[in-house]
């Protein structure tokens, strides 16, 4: 067993390192191609330099309590020291002192909980008022199971930083890139998946799409914001510098009474240059028509905003409606 601060994991450290090598392979990230086990600790071509491609292992990790608590990671190269779960954190993206390293651990992991506790006391009453405030939304253990870089959003340009910004990551089970989709509060309404090998694009049926990106951006403290269409597109103007929403789709009318809510005195359309685009422009100028700034981006033909270079980006004219 592996003791994770209270909690004992029904595992070892090489069991763990071997589970995150097999998983992170799934999703085309190749680190700890070595893993060499003398039994007290092991020894794992680092994954925090050389980009975790280095030819010998030198970064040992403790097996066992002994001087030092066991799951003790330390690069004799590169002098990277912590925890297990700080190593797993950053190796997913994260800087956050080992958090969502400690989340993986303990899904990953049958758990136990071996500390003694006072005995549960329950409030019935509390309990019934949550049960019945419970919601719909999205748990964080499931977008913890989806959050990979995939090579596929590479080849979209879309960076790790971008995505783990928009919290863009990739489900295994299904071969799809998840996008969750929150509301202004953040929580996760639900998950729109795209396949890596097909242009299938899927939401769940009969959900009420809502205005994408409005949490991420921060949208209530902007004065101008971009309008899309897709997701992607609404990240790729983000990449480019400007602030941007996506109405998975061309929008409709309570997406567009959400926007007009905002404090935002300007929405510049960044549609698609196609026939369905040009008429979600004409319906979006006519709703905001005296109540808005309203300006339009004018693409090359047959292009959208994630086809688009920096430098076309920018050089794209903008026209007031």
């Amino acid at each position: 067993m592996l003791k994770i601060g209270n909690r004992y994991l029904m595992t070892s450290v090489p069991d763990v390192i071997t589970t995150l090598r097999a998983q992170l392979a799934a999703s085309g990230v190749k680190l700890f191609s070595t893993i060499r086990n003398s039994g007290t600790n092991i020894q794992v071509t680092c994954p925090f330099h050389n980009g975790g491609q280095e030819r010998r292992p030198s970064c040992g990790i403790t097996c066992v309590d002994k001087d030092v608590p066991a799951g003790t990671v330390h690069c004799f190269t590169c002098g990277w020291s912590g925890s297990l779960q700080m190593m797993i954190s950053q190796v997913m993206g994260y800087d956050d002192s080992g958090i969502m390293g400690t989340r993986w651990l303990v899904k990953t992991f049958a758990a136990v909980q071996v500390e003694e506790r006072p005995d549960l006391k329950i409030d019935v009453k509390r309990r019934e008022d949550k049960v019945e405030s419970s919601n719909n939304f999205i748990s964080e253990e499931e977008l913890d199971s989806y959050r990979y870089y995939h090579p596929y959003l590479e080849k979209r340009g879309l960076t790790e930083e971008l995505c783990d910004k928009f919290d863009v990551g990739y489900d295994q089970k299904t071969d799809t890139i998840t996008m969750p989709v929150r509301d202004e509060n953040g929580n996760c309404l639900f998950v729109a998946r795209r396949s890596v090998k097909s242009k299938f694009f899927n939401y769940p049926k009969e959900v009420e799409k809502p205005v994408y990106g409005l949490y991420e951006i921060d949208a209530y403290h902007l004065k101008e914001i971009l309008v899309c269409e897709s997701i992607f597109n609404a990240m790729t103007a983000y990449k480019y510098g400007r602030p941007a929403v996506a109405l998975l789709g061309t929008g409709d009318e309570i997406q567009y009474r959400k926007l007009l809510s905002l404090p935002c005195r300007k929405y510049v359309l960044a549609l698609d240059p196609d026939e369905a685009g040009e008429k979600g422009c004409r319906r979006f100028i006519k709703f905001f028509s005296g109540k808005k700034i309203i300006t339009r981006l004018k693409f090359p033909a047959g292009k959208d905003v994630n086809d688009l270079t920096f430098e076309e980006f920018k050089k794209c004219p903008e026209n007031f409606c």
